[in-house]
């Protein structure tokens, strides 16, 4: 009986150290638990935070873009072909050119002028 008992003993304080070991591994995994629901939580502040600075700058955007005009062809008020013949002073040969032109340009204004 003797053995019998230090057996039953042996079993017992098993039966703690493996009662100890499970509260250990749920408290580790607790413990793992909360550090990924603080990455979570630090990964949405994170997003919250660029999403609220990609608002800004697609509004600094929109707000630039209202401030721009259609911009106007320049070569658009040229709706006629002149010729004009060019001479070559070099080869003596005279030729033909066509170019774009119209009365309607007007003259952009040059700095000092």
């Amino acid at each position: 009986m003797k053995i019998g008992a230090i057996a039953a003993t042996a079993g017992i304080f098993l039966a703690l150290g493996l009662g100890t070991a499970g509260v250990v591994i749920e408290h580790g995994q607790a413990d793992q638990l909360g550090q990924a629901r603080d990455q979570v939580t630090m990964l949405q502040k994170q997003l919250r935070d660029n999403n609220a600075k990609l608002a800004r700058q697609v509004g600094l955007v929109q707000t630039q873009m209202a401030g721009l005009s259609q911009p106007t062809d320049p070569l658009s008020a040229y709706n006629q072909i002149c010729n004009q013949q060019f001479t070559n002073d070099a080869t003596g040969i005279t030729q033909t050119y066509y170019l774009p032109c119209t009365n309607q340009a007007t003259t952009i204004p040059q700095p000092g002028g």
